[in-house]
């Protein structure tokens, strides 16, 4: 278990790392693209669009209606996997 817990610190590190390359990679591209949302270099195209989307603001919900928001909240079980 040592030995796996170790390499998976190890490829969680690299993955951190190549995060962070890919985000300084994708600011370039933003920046290079000029303004446009869509450019095509090659066989790729490259979009970045503002997207918009309604979300519900559950914390005003629940201040100005907690039985409507208790109503509708649902209880949901996840997993979390750390090794630290």
């Amino acid at each position: 278990m040592l030995i796996m817990a170790t390499e998976y610190k190890t490829l969680k590190a690299r993955e951190t790392a190549i995060k962070a390359e890919m985000e300084a990679l994708k600011a370039e591209m933003i920046k290079a693209m000029d303004g446009a949302d869509k450019v095509t270099c090659g066989q790729y195209t490259i979009t970045n669009q503002i997207i918009t989307s309604n979300v519900l603001n559950t914390a005003r919900l629940k201040a100005e209606r907690p039985d409507v928001a208790e109503q509708y909240t649902e209880e949901k079980e996840t997993t979390r996997f750390t090794v630290r």
